[in-house]
């Protein structure tokens, strides 16, 4: 019977075999490669904010953790609920070929539910390649409900205010932009010969229901032998909010895609025992991800901008770390109606009323569009010359608009660039 002492093992187990994963020069280069994505971003967002809420050194170092914390579950749960792969015949290796391919074609399809898909189906229909159809789409569901854990968690964070053009008018938006480096410890499926049954093979007691998945039918003179093998990933989440604030999108969508990953991994799961199976977790994940991320395009297409100019005041869009409107406490999506008992309607309005560098201030403030407060702020003896704030554009008079919903291919940027 299984026991506790039995659970400790493969915790032991799994661990070594995550840490020697961590320790990969191929993860340590995802890292890298995250780090320069994050300068990138850090670089954009300085140039709008002028100084960035985060460090670099911090971004990289919340998700490294965040990666590893979410690594270590995800891994977890596959070793103890039996989910195995058979990668013998590459079959990651022909994942990331169609995955290039496809984002070459277009960067929206640089997912791996499109490309497993496509090879579930070729492995259905053709027999080309020789891949482990039910371990593969099960994998996949496993990444993207990780992706959907560090969404809820972490994704919301350090977003940048830009400004986009929605519904033919210049309106306030977040650029979100997370990446995080995943080390996954896989349960590999091996089909051996008796004869070639390795002398230090370690017997562990596994649970009862272990394993999850179906093993498949073996001759007499073969033999099954699980292993765990560390394999490097990276996640990643990008997204331009213009329908919500940032914190409650990126839940709604974690929420959503977290749906989508458990159906897929059901549906792997069952596929294991029942062939016909195969083909419908084969078409659900590419189409359900498609159908999935048309419709949060529509809905952001659609939807009315949160951050759109009022009829009354100037709406904040963010605010500066450490300037005056941060340590007032005005929030983004709050209005201001007045400063000083005087109605502001633009940035000009602010700047005429703080052109005397007042020593104290009064900031009537309406938030969730219902709620009315009053924010104090002094300075003594300097004044204060501004509020350190983004606000929502109230004329189209803005140069830096971000262009959004635009899906333009890796190879077409390639070109653009060459020309």
């Amino acid at each position: 019977m299984f026991s506790l002492g039995d659970a400790v093992g493969i915790i032991k187990v799994v661990s070594m075999y995550f840490t020697i994963g961590i320790l990969q020069p191929l993860y340590i280069g995802i890292i890298f490669l995250i780090y320069i994505f994050y300068k990138r971003i850090i670089n954009f967002e300085q140039n709008i904010l002028i100084k960035s809420k985060s460090s670099l050194h911090e971004l990289v170092f919340e998700s490294v953790m965040y990666g590893i914390l979410a690594g270590f579950i995800i891994s977890l749960i596959i070793n103890f609920a039996g989910i195995h792969i058979r990668i013998d015949n590459g079959s990651l290796m022909y994942l990331w070929i169609v995955v290039i391919i496809l984002a070459l074609m277009n960067v929206r399809y640089l997912c791996f539910s499109y490309a497993g898909g496509i090879l579930a189906l070729s492995n259905l229909i053709f027999g080309w390649p020789d891949i482990d159809v039910s371990g593969l789409l099960a994998l996949i569901g496993l990444l993207h409900l990780t992706e959907a854990f560090l969404i809820w968690s972490h994704g919301y964070k350090n977003a940048v205010p830009v400004f986009v053009r929605h519904k033919n008018k210049v309106v306030g938006a977040f650029s979100i932009q997370k990446f995080w480096p995943i080390p996954i410890t896989l349960l590999v499926l091996n089909i051996i010969l008796k004869a070639d049954m390795p002398a230090d093979v370690v017997n562990i007691n596994t649970p009862d229901w272990w394993p999850l998945m179906k093993q498949p039918d073996i001759l007499e003179n073969q033999a099954i032998l699980f292993g765990i093998l560390p394999v490097p990933a990276a996640l990643g989440y990008s997204e331009v909010v213009i329908t919500d604030q940032p914190k409650r999108k990126a839940k709604k969508s974690a929420t959503y895609l977290s749906l989508y990953s458990i159906i897929l991994i059901g549906l792997s799961i069952a596929s294991s025992t029942f062939h016909y199976l195969k083909y419908i977790a084969a078409l659900f994940a590419p189409i359900a991800h498609e159908l999935l991320i048309l419709y949060w395009i529509k809905k952001e297409k659609n939807g009315n901008a949160y951050f759109s100019v009022p009829e009354k005041g100037v709406r904040i869009l963010d605010t500066v770390e450490d300037g005056p409107g941060a340590h007032m406490g005005i929030l983004p999506g709050d209005i201001i109606l007045r400063i000083n008992n005087k109605e502001v309607m633009t940035d000009q309005g602010i700047d005429a009323i703080l052109s005397d560098y007042p020593t104290f201030i009064w900031v009537d403030i309406l938030r969730d569009e219902s709620n009315t407060l009053t924010l104090e702020h002094k300075s003594y003896p300097d004044g204060i010359a501004g509020l350190g704030i983004i606000t929502v554009p109230g004329d189209e008079n803005v140069s830096n608009v971000l262009q959004t919903l635009e899906n333009r291919s890796l190879l077409s940027r390639v070109i653009k660039k060459l020309k």
